[in-house]
């Protein structure tokens, strides 16, 4: 079964100290989820994954009423994280969305095209924004490599709101 980065990441966050489900998808928030943000719908299966492959441990939380489970992870998980860490880097082909639609965008009215592509900028804008306030509520409590995917995600929507300005700009000439 091919593993997803997905699983390596919520080892990842165990690797610091065990957590429930609901802690898992908070530090997801507060850290990568301008850039990766599995729901819980996809966050408590990979658990029960992670589980079953012996790579964390499940232990529900005895003082608790409403069955709360907290995972750790095992030492296979541990390892497995590990090679995974140590593999090089996967540098892939541009995967967004929006190319491909933007690609066949001289099918539709230039109004039309200049509606999605200024709402395109405006979600742009907006999500720089939160990646901002993201760095208000943990900007000091961020590491070297945590800051610099941080700064990757602020020159990413950089390059794509000036990519998107540009497709406006030579919509309208």
């Amino acid at each position: 079964m091919k593993r997803t980065d997905t699983q390596y990441a919520m080892l990842g966050f165990l690797v610091h100290e065990p957590m429930t489900g609901y802690d898992i998808k908070q530090m997801i928030s507060r850290s990568t989820g301008y850039f990766m943000d599995p729901s819980y719908g996809t966050i408590y299966p990979t658990l029960k994954c992670l589980t079953k492959d012996g790579w964390i441990k499940a232990t529900k939380i005895a003082d608790d009423a409403r069955g709360k489970i907290q995972y750790a992870i095992t030492t296979k998980g541990r390892r497995q994280f590990d090679e995974w860490l140590n593999a090089p880097i996967p540098i892939s082909a541009i995967g967004n969305e929006h190319l491909i639609r933007v690609f066949f965008y001289r099918h539709l009215p230039t109004a039309r095209r200049l509606e999605l592509l200024k709402d395109g900028l405006n979600r742009t804008v907006l999500m720089k924004h939160e990646l901002l306030q993201l760095d208000e509520q943990v900007g000091c409590d961020m590491g070297q490599y945590e800051r610099q995917t941080y700064l990757f995600g602020l020159s990413y929507y950089d390059a794509m709101a000036s990519w998107f300005q540009t497709m406006i700009d030579e919509s309208i000439e």
